[in-house]
């Protein structure tokens, strides 16, 4: 198959998975950063984004916001994973033997690294579109520039992926491990052992330069704080919380598949024909080590999640490396699924109706986006409404805006499906004061501190489930308190 067949070919699969985000979005951020751009550009040089923060610094000293562009940040995006997993598939194709079905194949599983559920999570920033974009297109060449045995170009991209955003290491450092093992003849030796070892180190000593780089940051004075740190304290319920999704990751991709256990199929079906061709070669060493790597891999697509403060589970972007480590570990099976008449045939129809699941996936996500949005646009103008008939009846000018969350405060609308982390959270009760502000255009509102007596007094123990605007908004003179549902 031709290079550029095969690169038209992973932009059309692309671009069907991505279409539906094409028209205009936004999340909680994108509404921070139209009301005040600063925050979210001063957050990327705290948390060590610093190719991310000089990129958009640069541009807004001209006046221009990634977010006045979304469309261009949308395509710019769109070409750079399709170069991606294009990069990552060439680097492959010269050590693995493929027919012209098993090739079909290899183009279906590839496909996953981006076009997936939890990678939609990246959809929801708009305005960090071109920075993520950056970050998949530097993996992908400091990958391509690996199999090719040109180290400083790797390790060079991998300081720039890095330097957009930090996951896109833990990306390199599966991919280039599963590359290492098939490049080696599929048997650890002592030397291929040091090789893995020292180029999943050199990656993740970058990362954590990075993070101490933030730290000396903090110290001159140029950041007032680090939030780049190794949380270790709650580990073992994060543990729990963790193993709890990881079933639900096998089952529903993380609550955003059809609930048909075809992430667990995907991930036993390479290990059956592993066995298969262990057992009848009697090469048991080929079954042990491909448990171990994927024990290895896994770690490593997990380990951020694990390390993070929280205690709300998966974060779709920290974990999306799960699909990654799918795909390295077909990838490396490929070879053994081969030695088997219909293994071709069976990797074929499943990968192919995985790829097909993950494409309806994606056009849900983004149908439930916008949907999200819309929600909160038209809430967001019933408040305006409210805002101008209390000011005509009174002569009163609403100045300030108090924001609540109700007791029993949901991130995302009841008709609204396919919602995890940030995947169509609503921004009404995130980021209220930004919402109402973006709606009304009056760049006078200010934000007001809540007031718990206001709130004692009107919400305290009430629960809606829908806008009940006399219930939900109390005027008092130049200020609305507003609690969210």
């Amino acid at each position: 198959m031709k290079k550029y067949v095969l690169l038209g070919i992973d932009f059309l699969i692309v671009f069907a998975a991505l279409a539906g985000f094409y028209a205009f979005s936004f999340g909680a951020d994108t509404l921070t950063q139209f009301i005040n751009p600063m925050i979210n550009i001063d957050a990327a040089l705290t948390y060590g984004r610093y190719m991310y923060y000089f990129l958009t610094r640069s541009l807004y000293s001209f006046g221009i916001l990634l977010t006045d562009y979304y469309k261009f940040s949308w395509a710019v995006f769109v070409v750079c994973v399709t170069l991606y997993i294009y990069l990552t598939q060439i680097s492959f194709l010269p050590y693995l033997k493929l027919n012209n079905l098993m090739k079909l194949g290899f183009i279906f599983i590839t496909s996953i690294l981006v076009v997936n559920g939890l990678c939609c999570e990246f959809l929801m920033f708009p305005e960090m579109f071109v920075v993520f974009g950056m970050a998949f297109l530097n993996a992908g060449l400091s990958i391509y520039f690996y199999s090719k045995k040109k180290y400083f170009f790797f390790i060079f991209f991998a300081v720039f992926g890095c330097m957009f955003y930090q996951t896109s290491l833990i990306t390199m450092a599966i991919v280039i491990a599963a590359f290492i093992y098939i490049e080696g003849g599929y048997r650890i030796t002592g030397k291929l052992f040091i090789r893995e070892f020292v180029s999943i180190a050199a990656l993740m000593l970058i990362g954590v330069v990075n993070i101490l780089s933030t730290s000396v940051l903090k110290h001159i004075g140029i950041i007032e704080d680090s939030t780049r740190s190794i949380d270790t304290a709650g580990f073992k319920n994060r543990l729990f919380i963790m193993i709890h999704d990881y079933k639900v990751l096998l089952s529903s991709g993380l609550w955003l598949m059809p609930k048909l256990y075809l992430p667990l199929i995907l991930t036993i079906l390479p290990f059956i024909f592993v066995i298969m061709y262990g057992v009848k070669n009697k090469d048991y060493a080929a079954i042990g080590e491909y448990i171990f790597i994927y024990i290895i891999l896994s770690i490593l697509a997990f380990a951020l999640n694990m390390m993070e403060d929280t205690q709300t589970g998966m974060t779709p972007r920290l974990v999306y490396n799960f699909y990654t480590v799918q795909v390295a570990m077909i990838l490396i099976a490929i070879k053994y699924i081969c030695e088997f008449d219909y293994g071709t045939n069976v990797l074929c129809l499943f990968t192919g109706i995985y790829l097909m699941a993950q494409l309806f996936s994606c056009t849900m996500i983004s149908q439930n986006r916008r949907l999200s949005n819309q929600i909160d646009l038209m809430n967001a103008k019933v408040i305006v409404d409210a805002i101008e008939d209390y000011e005509n009846k009174t002569g009163n000018k609403i100045k300030y805006i108090a924001t609540y969350q109700d007791s029993v405060y949901t991130q995302s609308y009841p008709n609204v499906h396919y919602h995890v982390g940030a995947i169509n959270e609503k921004t009404l009760g995130l980021v209220t004061y930004s919402l109402i502000r973006y709606v009304s255009g009056n760049d006078n509102l200010k934000k007001a501190d809540s007031d718990m007596a206001i709130y004692d007094e009107y919400f305290k123990d009430k629960d809606w489930d829908c806008l009940v605007p006399d219930e939900q908004m109390v005027f008092i003179g130049d200020t609305l308190h507003y609690v969210a549902y």
